[in-house]
């Protein structure tokens, strides 16, 4: 059965279609006088039918453009179809009701009916896709600086066909005008520029990228078209079809020249002061050894004339003197036994001389040599429960060393008439040895604990420190000493509480304790 057909005339049918079209259509008469506009041109323009019906067409127009508007119709008219320029889709600035203006595209035609001339605008409102083009010129000119400020530059390479893409910067760092058909980029392009020792471990990255699907990350460097070399990071995705063929590329190129650089001065100066570090251990070691030789012999001697060995001094003041002179060269003598240990651990030429001894002598000895050299009223040093018997495997100098550095320190820092403690008690976690040195002094802020135990550091609390002198050394060594033996130190401490001092000796090392 035959369709019905519409009993609409032809004009309102075609009428109907254009107001359904998505573009404005404006139809002018040889005077530029609107005679048509469809629905489209309505809500583009916010006019009316009868608003624009007769009026001249500069009405959709801006002010600025409209007499050279006017111009181009008339050399349309005049030309024909020879006149491309208006035949063609141009760019133009539409003019809405409300005084805004947008930007559009608009084709004319033009037809003459009767004798008279009528033209036909065709009109797309792009505002959105102006929009759109903007936001992204945008967003590549936000990416090419944010690319240039980081010294970073991304590409791809498409591995079926070898097409490299380059960013402005990968062209920057690798010392090329960005510039179109500057260089024919390609896989083996970028092969040209690596440095030719790392041309071999690059196509080995890639190559182990493309078969195990695992991120291309690596460090190489570059020959610039002017010859510098250029150290670079590269990073890399690999992107797969579904049968497991690898499409393409994509990744960053980043200089790292400047870091490059500064690691290596970075080393330098730490070899260097490794070196100079080495060299200073080594003088110290060697001018201990040169100056124990004569002190032994100062000390000796004094020795011998303070207790008149071989007949009387004369007047009594002079073995007084003498006897200065032995203590003072005693503790010249310590000072720089201290150093020669220090020397000896930094340069790594410090070794145990282990034995098996009973640890109790050792330590009431240690002791006793302590009260005997301070001021009764400056402090006092107790063992009130001891154990009855401890045999310890280590270095005895070294052990009486920490007994005596932990028992000096603590009565430096301790108030007058005040009471220094030694206790020594089996470790309940470890089954070890804990020799423990308490004391009633200013106490240590809980910041400064691990920094006293840092080389030539002594800390100033409240008016106690260096009542005894000191280099700064003592808990260092004690430190020292104990890691070489395998144990550690352990200091408990805050503001006003005292402090706690442990030297801490593994369950290998204690051979009886009862």
């Amino acid at each position: 059965m035959p369709k019905k057909t519409s009993n609409l005339p032809n004009f309102q049918i075609l009428s109907r279609i254009l107001d359904a079209a998505s573009e404005g259509l404006v139809i002018v008469n040889e005077r530029n006088r609107i005679v048509y506009v469809n629905k489209s041109t309505v809500r583009m323009f916010g006019w009316e039918v009868n608003e624009l019906t007769n009026q001249p067409l500069d009405i959709l127009l801006p002010k600025e453009i409209r007499g050279k508007h006017q111009h181009f119709i008339k050399d349309f008219a005049r030309l024909g179809p020879s006149s491309r320029y208006m035949g063609e889709r141009q760019a133009i600035s539409g003019f809405r009701k409300n005084g805004h203006t947008f930007p559009a595209e608009v084709s004319i035609v033009s037809e003459n009916i009767d004798g008279e001339m009528f033209f036909a605008a065709i009109i797309r409102d792009v505002s959105k896709r102006r929009a759109r083009e903007i936001a992204l010129l945008r967003s590549e000119s936000r990416l090419r600086q944010s690319q240039k400020i980081a010294n970073m530059g991304s590409w791809d390479l498409d591995l079926k066909t070898g097409e490299l893409f380059w960013s402005e910067e990968v062209y920057r760092i690798f010392g090329i005008e960005p510039k179109p058909n500057t260089v024919e980029l390609s896989y083996d392009t970028f092969l040209d520029y690596v440095h030719p020792d790392d041309r071999g471990f690059v196509k080995s990255a890639v190559q182990d990228a493309l078969d195990t699907g695992k991120e291309y990350s690596i460090e190489h460097r570059i020959v610039r078209v002017d010859g510098e070399v250029r150290h670079v990071h590269e990073q890399a995705i690999t992107t797969f079809s579904d049968t497991g063929e690898a499409l393409t590329m994509e990744g960053v190129v980043n200089d790292i020249t400047d870091r490059k650089s500064n690691e290596t001065e970075l080393i330098n100066a730490r070899n260097a002061a490794l070196a100079a570090s080495a060299t200073k251990t080594r003088f110290l070691a060697s001018m201990s050894h040169e100056l124990r030789t004569p002190l032994n012999a100062i000390i000796g001697f004094s020795q011998m004339m303070a207790q008149e060995t071989f007949g009387p001094v004369g007047k009594p003041i002079y073995a007084d003197y003498a006897r200065d002179i032995s203590s003072s060269g005693e503790h010249l003598l310590a000072i720089i036994d201290t150093i020669l240990d220090t020397a000896q651990i930094e340069t790594g030429t410090f070794a145990l001389k282990e034995e098996v001894f009973a640890l109790l002598p050792l330590v009431a000895d240690t002791i006793r040599l302590l009260n005997l050299g301070h001021p009764s009223n400056v402090g006092r040093i107790v063992f009130p429960h001891l154990p009855k018997d401890v045999t310890l495997r280590a270095d005895p100098r070294l052990c009486r060393q920490v007994i005596f550095n932990l028992c000096s320190n603590a009565l430096k820092y301790s108030p007058v008439d005040s009471d220094i403690t030694v206790n020594i008690n089996r470790d309940d976690d470890t089954n070890g040895l804990i020799i423990e040195i308490m004391d009633q002094g200013p106490g240590i802020e809980l910041k400064d604990i691990e920094r006293a135990l840092d080389a030539f550091v002594q800390l100033d609390n409240s008016g106690h420190a260096n009542r005894q002198g000191g280099i700064g050394l003592g808990l260092y060594l004690v430190r020292n000493f104990m890691e070489a033996h395998g144990g550690h130190i352990a200091l408990k401490s805050a503001p006003g509480e005292g402090t706690r001092a442990q030297a801490i000796f593994p369950a290998d090392r204690v051979k009886h304790f009862k």
